[in-house]
């Protein structure tokens, strides 16, 4: 992580920054996470809930904690019928008409459950203990985490368990959140779909190796990230116009169950993290060590015409695209980036490296900090250790950061007694019999 010379923030015995910026000097880790924290305390209904306070971000500045480059774990795919496969079937995505494509049905939650299946098939395939860690999820949680402050008016919600010393955390997926799922208008839903398009172009070797590419719809807002794909489009044609010659891609079918995963481990300061992402695709051959160098980001903006075009996308690179987030959590170098007119026509191709999106906003007003970013996450991972203390997998936690957006929330749930069939909370059966084997 290239460091980020910024200005150091003093605080004062209540732990708010001075006026004087010159002499600001970062509260050391263990006062700032005090001053943040408060630990679980009875509530009006009888419960217990603790908060973690945002602001002031000043005491989130300061030098990074390191933060290990991620080593994949194991591998797998969703097949068309949205089951786990231990092979590279899908390794990209391809991508066809809006009318036809197949959606993954809106209804489904999936937990952590294909991460999970994925640590017990190594455990069982290499005769060893599933690898130990601190916290499990996917890492569309970490973003989220990640872009929290900056991301100040996005409410996000998830769910955390404690068993065996490991905190699991997923998405919490509201019957609001399926309805918003249902219902995405159809102008979205057609940019949505560009973006699954574009990634077809620049993955099918008889497209991308061409300039038609430059020529053909494509490109889009949408993201495919695990914890929300849905996508959803438009028709394409090869000529860019009113020609008819037909598409050599058109015969693949979009279907949104397909993705392809990676597991890894990590470190964020002291913290040990099993992180899963959904991968765009891979430059040339997987490679058997350390395969995220070649793995790469795909995504899709609107042609950066002006100034505030500008600005706003080196804004949102962080705190709405996520794209610096996602591609550092897992370890991913590089991002390729689509820019399209309003009309869906692909008009350029950039490559951008991940370690230089922090430089490109460095020292520019009202722009995100990576190591803010960074700080903020390694200080609420020690935070929630501390608050989610209750080690049973039947014993959940809601996080929450809503409104008005001035700290995180924690409180402890009613117990469970398996009620999602025979399982104990959100973690498969068979991963907390491999555990406790």
């Amino acid at each position: 992580m290239d460091p980020l010379p910024t200005k150091r923030p003093r605080h004062s015995l209540n732990g708010t920054d001075t006026d004087d910026d010159s002499q600001r000097t970062p509260m050391p880790p263990t006062k700032a996470l005090a001053t943040a924290a408060r630990r679980l305390a009875p509530t009006a209904n009888g419960g217990v809930a603790a908060s973690f306070t945002i602001h002031p971000l000043g005491r989130f500045r300061g030098p990074c904690p390191s933060y290990k480059e991620p080593a994949e774990l194991a591998s797998f795919s969703y097949d068309a019928t949205h089951s786990v496969r231990f092979d590279d079937s899908e390794m990209a995505n391809l991508s066809q008409g809006f009318e036809s494509q197949i959606r993954r049905d809106p209804h489904h939650v999936d937990h952590l459950d294909g991460m999970l299946e994925a640590l017990v098939h190594l455990a069982k395939t290499t005769r060893t203990p599933v690898p130990r860690a601190d916290f499990v999820t996917y890492r569309g949680m970490m973003t989220k985490i990640f872009c929290t402050p900056f991301a100040r008016r996005d409410k996000w919600e998830m769910n955390a368990t404690r068993y065996k010393g490991t905190i699991y955390i997923e998405d919490n997926v509201t019957a609001e959140r399926i309805a918003d799922r249902i219902n995405v208008p159809e102008p979205h839903q057609r940019m949505m779909y560009w973006g699954y398009r574009f990634e077809q172009l620049v993955t099918t070797p008889s497209l991308s190796s061409s300039n038609q590419a430059a020529h053909r719809h494509a490109a889009a807002t949408g993201s495919t990230e695990h914890d929300d794909p849905l996508p959803a489009a438009a028709s394409t044609n090869s000529t860019g116009g009113s020609g008819a010659q037909e598409d050599p891609v058109e015969a693949v079918v979009v279907d949104t169950n397909r993705e392809y995963c990676s597991v890894f481990k990590t470190q964020l300061g002291r913290h040990r993290i099993i992180m899963a992402a959904e991968i765009d695709c891979v430059e040339g051959p997987k490679p058997s060590c350390l395969p995220n160098r070649r793995y790469v980001e795909i995504k899709t903006n609107k042609v950066l015409a002006t100034e505030k075009d500008v600005r706003v996308f080196e804004r949102q690179v962080l705190a709405r695209r996520r794209i610096w987030a996602q591609s550092f959590l897992a370890g991913i170098p590089k991002v390729v980036i689509g820019y399209r007119d309003e009309r869906g026509y692909l008009q350029s191709i950039q490559e951008m490296y991940t370690r230089d999106l922090p430089r490109m906003v460095r020292g520019k007003p009202a722009m995100w900090e990576a190591n803010v970013c960074m700080n903020f996450a390694e200080q609420l991972l020690a935070w929630l250790a501390q608050v989610i203390s209750t080690d049973d997998p039947c014993t959940m936690y809601r996080i929450s950061f809503d409104d008005p957006f001035t700290e995180i929330r924690v409180e402890q749930l009613p117990s469970t007694t398996g009620g999602d069939g025979c399982r104990a909370g959100f973690l498969l059966e068979k991963y907390l019999a491999t555990l406790r084997e």
